[in-house]
């Protein structure tokens, strides 16, 4: 008995059998079609039109020639090259394509074909001493003829030679321009070429089958085969597809040039068999292909590389779609764009399914011209990118297409010609189960080193990718064992130990060896270091007294002056941890301040004192101490003991809090040591030397320029009250009181290097200038070095956060730095940068991240809030039990290990140097009863002149004068907020815009106005008209009405230097910078002008009025 069972269909195959069939759909359909409307062939004397491909191509060619390609093969034996020149002569005959030539007409390629000729072959004898050096020789001869451009119009648009190195040994050169030519019509080419070869070599007549039809044949077709009606679904495919999408750039190492040049090198790299047998296992199991699978892991790794979630890739089709086309040479290739999305963190199976979806789609629409969809989308177009896409992604099969010569053995020569058509060109060839690569690569961009980074990084996901494709992508590695560790190491900073002791003891020990030299100066007094510890000393006693101990917070409000030094240093040596508060703070601030920071000790000065007297709501609980002038007089030999460790409270600085609550930062003793003495080992300094203390206090840069100079012997010097926001002051004091360091935040270093003259402030003292709080731009550099190119200073750049002990990393900047980002540096002593992305993975080189900081300078954290603290103050990813703080900043490591600055990754922003949250003045103007909702955003009218404006809505719109609203608006923040919080631009809407998610669209908030006035009163006379054209200049504002506020206007304190500056140059140099601030409107300055100036003219020449 016998049975018979019927096969079980296998799924899998099946699976793969759709696959192919969804794959070869559109060009199935397309030969179908093509049994039934075959290609016409156009009569001889029917017009020559260009295709889509060929237009576009002329195009590229007018503005970038060069678009060639080439092949170079060795050819070892007797080669013929008579024969050989009578073989490219039947070729060329057969195929009118490559001998078509480009008329313009309106602007536009017509194709003219010019009749048969035989075909030139440049024979060129290699000259050399031995074989290698002809070699050499030989190749760079090929180089020349593939840089050497066609000149489509007079033609030929291909060209042959021969460098022969020997009788027997010889390099063949075939160079085409693309026009005319594409991979599938080389192979076609070669194949012709061997044939016609073997023949005519026997004494034989090629035997070649006749073409159905010519290049221009399909060009024409192709014009009326796609019509408007045609196309048009296609068309509403790719406007959905692509809307909203972005050509993705990568981070680049050089600038991009305004135009292109189309330089360019290669890479080479290899997907090797064992991975990618698991990439076609692994694709076959997903009903996916090889290319589909290639194309998922390289979207997520230049997703990662750009800092985008949004990928836009091309890719090249052979655009062979009929069967009669299949044996033509010409360009038929078109392009079609894969757009992958990854906002919502799929795993590598999810986005595989996606990959694959979206490549079938672009296959089922890829009869639409890549040139008729630009027609279509009008992408805005720059001549130093390409539209729609950067980076061209390709995978192709291992197929022979070199020359076959009888009694000839050929070898490709592989040679890169120096040209990048895209900014990354990725190319992978498929043999068996290894995928060779190739990423070609604009070389004006990008660094080889970079390109093999990336590539490298490819592979390494790719790898992972296939072993956890469950995994969320963005948590797919990257990076490989070592290149983690090489990375974790670049972040590290110099182990460094310094000398024991907390900052009281080591300017204990400089008074206790130089006890007679002056230790802090103002324009008062000079303080020795004996005068300055006696009288901490003393000041401490008071304050332990006062209950006192150690991490007591003790708030410290008073303008600059050689009591408040005495104050600082006696709170310390107390125990206590200083609460520095802006001496320029509303009280109502300054109370909550205190009151969250728990501090039951104020120590201030009389006007301070005053204010406080005055306070409602918690003042009244503080125990007030006046250390203002004259009150601190006597003095101790020694300090009270406290008892004090470095892990002790040294200070608490609030910052803008995100709740709408100011948040005190909580650092140690030891970070702020380690801080100071890391600085005086880095730019010593010595007695005699002298740094400018000008910062406002409650700006923890202040305490650098008080600390450092005590720690070291030198002399703090006190700039007086108000002086901080004039230029010309600063300098002037700079010069005669022969400082050696200075600090700025970058804007304002820019307009105190425009006061700067040899001759009126030489500044040969000064060696030391640092830059932080903000970018420093390169340009500010270069201004730097020609402004002060007579003095001995030096520009270092520092960044880091209050949570860190001020700055943790530092950069010297040299005149070299004037071209790109000026790096911020690595890290100081004993403290540690991290560069990590959301998963707290360590971020390649050339990819941006978040920084993260860790090291000795962490502060404890938040005080009193807990939550907050463990929101920003993190595990450390690699070290367990230590800590790192979350900077919210965002940066890139370059190749040499230097951090670069790239703004901010969260919703705080940065106004001259000052970190503020949004949220809290969005806060502010909440608790206002006329206002219903706020948004706060950062405007940057003019570059570098950096704003707040805010926008809001109201709570009963038709029963309000908004000119009123917004002026009592002002005040309202002003009560509250310290005046750098204070919005330019506060505009009313009838709804604040939200995106789809219902968040707030920043995008879609208009441009801020700060005109609050209804009527506009114009200037009248010289002295109004004056100051009216400087402000408007400064303001970026015409027509401004001379009763309006500057302040209310969007000025500010910089924004004043740079008209008093201009009034300077103007009127007289004698105008103090205090006349804005005391006359802010256009008619009271111009009163007050009058005043200064005389009527008559000045002897120096000035414009008088």
């Amino acid at each position: 008995m016998t049975t018979s069972r019927t096969p079980l269909a296998d799924p899998q195959e099946a699976r793969r059998a759709q696959v192919r069939s969804l794959l070869l759909g559109a060009r199935a359909a397309q030969r179908a079609d093509a049994a039934v409307t075959a290609i016409p062939v156009a009569g001889p004397d029917a017009a020559q039109v260009a295709s889509y491909s060929q237009e576009r191509m002329w195009l590229l060619e007018q503005m970038m020639p060069g678009y060639n390609t080439s092949t170079v093969i060795r050819i070892r034996g007797s080669l013929d090259t008579e024969v050989l020149a009578r073989s490219f002569t039947v070729v060329a005959g057969r195929h009118e394509v490559l001998r078509t030539v480009f008329d313009e007409r309106d602007g536009a390629p017509v194709p003219r074909v010019l009749p048969a000729a035989p075909v030139p072959v440049l024979v060129h004898d290699v000259v050399g001493d031995d074989v290698g050096e002809r070699y050499a020789a030989g190749v760079e001869f090929a180089r020349e003829l593939m840089r050497e451009p066609f000149s489509l119009a007079d033609g030929p648009v291909f060209r042959v030679a021969v460098a022969r190195l020997a009788e027997d040994d010889a390099l063949l050169v075939l160079v085409v321009h693309h026009i005319a030519i594409d991979g599938t019509s080389m192979r076609v080419l070669w194949s012709e070429l061997s044939r016609a070869y073997t023949a005519l070599a026997a004494d034989r007549e090629p035997e070649l089958p006749p073409l159905p039809l010519q290049y221009g044949d399909y060009a024409a077709w192709s014009r009326a085969h796609q019509t408007p009606e045609r196309l048009g679904h296609q068309l509403e495919h790719w406007r959905e597809r692509l809307a909203g999408a972005s050509a993705d750039e990568l981070p680049t190492d050089r600038p991009r040039p305004a135009v292109r040049t189309g330089n360019g090198s290669q890479v080479s790299f290899t997907v090797d068999g064992e991975l990618g047998a698991a990439l076609n296992r692994f694709s076959r199991e997903h009903n996916a292909t090889a290319f589909m699978t290639l194309t998922a892991a390289f979207s997520v790794v230049l997703a990662r590389h750009s800092a985008t979630r949004d990928v836009t890739l091309g890719t090249p089709i052979a655009g062979r779609g009929r069967p009669e086309l299949d044996e033509l040479i010409g360009y038929f290739v078109n392009t079609l764009l894969i757009r992958t999305e990854l906002a919502d963190d799929p795993s590598f199976e999810e986005l595989l399914a996606r990959t694959r979806a979206n490549t079938l789609a672009s296959y089922e629409h890829q009869e639409l011209p890549f040139e008729a969809l630009l027609e279509e989308l009008q992408p805005e177009r720059d001549p130093s990118r390409n539209p729609l896409f950067q980076v061209l992604f390709a995978l192709g099969d291992d197929e022979t297409d070199d020359l076959m010569l009888p009694g000839l053995a050929t070898e490709r020569v592989e040679l890169v010609d120096g040209k990048s058509r895209f900014d990354l060109n990725v190319a992978l060839t498929r043999s068996g189960d290894t995928f060779s690569g190739i990423a070609y690569y604009e070389s004006d961009l990008f660094e080889p080193a970079t390109i093999s980074r990336l590539m490298r990084h490819f592979v390494t996901f790719l790898r992972n990718a296939l072993a956890e494709p469950g995994r969320p992508v963005s948590g797919v590695g990257m990076v490989d064992a070592g290149e983690r560790e090489r990375l974790l190491a670049a972040g590290l900073g110099e182990a460094t130990v310094f000398p024991d002791g907390l900052l009281t003891d080591l300017v204990d020990a400089v008074a206790a060896a130089t006890p007679h030299a002056p230790a802090v100066t103002d324009s008062e007094c000079t303080l020795s270091y004996a005068e300055l510890t006696g009288r901490a000393n003393h000041l401490a006693t008071r304050l332990r007294e006062a209950g006192v101990v150690a991490d007591t917070p003790v708030g410290l409000w008073m303008d600059r002056s050689t009591e408040m030094a005495t104050t600082l240093l006696a709170i310390l040596k107390a125990g206590g941890a200083f609460v520095p508060l802006d001496p320029d703070l509303p009280v109502g601030r300054a109370v909550q301040v205190l009151t969250d920071a728990g501090a039951p000790v104020v120590c201030a000065d009389a006007e301070r004192l005053a204010l406080l007297a005055g306070a409602r709501d918690g003042a009244g609980a503080l125990t007030v101490l006046d250390c203002g002038p004259g009150t601190l007089t006597e003095s101790s030999s020694a300090a009270p003991g406290s008892g004090v460790r470095g892990d002790h409270l040294v200070s608490v600085y609030y910052t803008s809090g995100s709740t709408g609550t100011p948040k005190g930062v909580a650092s140690t003793h030891a970070g702020w040591t380690n801080r100071m003495q890391w600085m005086q080992a880095q730019y010593p300094l010595t007695p005699g030397d002298t740094v400018l203390h000008k910062t406002v206090l409650s700006f923890d840069d202040s305490a650098v320029e008080i600390f450092w100079p005590l720690i070291a012997g030198a002399t703090t010097v006190m700039l007086p009250p108000g002086l901080h926001r004039d230029p010309r002051a600063i300098a002037d004091w700079s010069n005669n009181h022969h400082i050696t360091a200075l600090h700025f935040v970058p804007s304002m270093l820019s307009l105190f290097l425009d006061e700067i003259t040899p001759t009126r402030q030489p500044l040969t003292h000064l060696r030391h200038v640092i830059s932080s709080g903000e970018a420093l731009r390169p340009d500010l550099v270069t201004k730097f070095h020609n402004r002060l190119a007579h003095t001995p200073a030096h520009l270092h750049n520092q960044w880091g956060a209050t949570e860190v002990s001020i700055d943790s990393t530092s950069h010297t900047c040299t005149i070299d730095d004037h071209d790109a980002d000026v790096p911020l540096g690595r890290a100081i002593a004993n403290n540690e940068v991290l560069l990590l992305d959301e998963h707290l993975s360590p971020v390649p080189d050339g990819i941006p991240g978040e920084l993260y900081l860790a090291g000795v300078g962490l502060a404890r954290g938040y005080l009193g809030d807990a939550r907050k603290t463990a929101a920003a103050f993190l595990p450390h990813p690699e070290v367990p039990g230590v800590r790192l703080y979350r900077t919210g900043d965002r940066g890139i490591r370059r190749a040499d290990g230097s951090l670069v600055f790239l703004g901010r990754a969260d919703s705080q922003v940065k106004i001259r140097g000052i970190r503020i949250e949004p949220a809290e003045i969005e806060h502010t103007l909440r608790r206002h009863p006329g206002v219903n909702d706020a948004v706060v955003t950062k405007w940057e009218p003019a570059p570098g002149d950096q704003r707040l404006a805010a926008y809001i809505t109201l709570s009963q719109p038709t029963a309000v004068d908004e000119d009123e609203l917004i002026a009592d608006l002002n005040t309202h923040l002003g009560d509250r907020l310290p005046q750098y919080m204070i919005p330019s631009s506060i505009s009313v809407l009838d709804r604040i815009p939200v995106n789809a998610n219902g968040k707030t669209d920043h995008r879609a908030l208009p441009q801020p106005t700060t005109d609050t006035h209804t009527t506009t009163t114009r200037a009248n006379g010289p002295a109004e008209e004056l100051i009216a054209g400087i402000w408007a200049d400064v303001l970026n504002r015409p027509d401004l009405d001379i009763h309006a506020n500057f302040f209310a206007l969007g000025g500010h304190s910089l924004l004043a230097t740079r008209i008093v500056s201009r009034l300077r140059t103007t009127l007289s140099p004698d105008i103090p910078l205090a006349l804005i601030f005391d006359n802010p409107t256009i008619h009271t300055m111009a009163e007050a002008v009058g005043h200064l100036l005389p009527v008559s003219g000045t002897a120096d020449g000035r414009t008088s009025l």
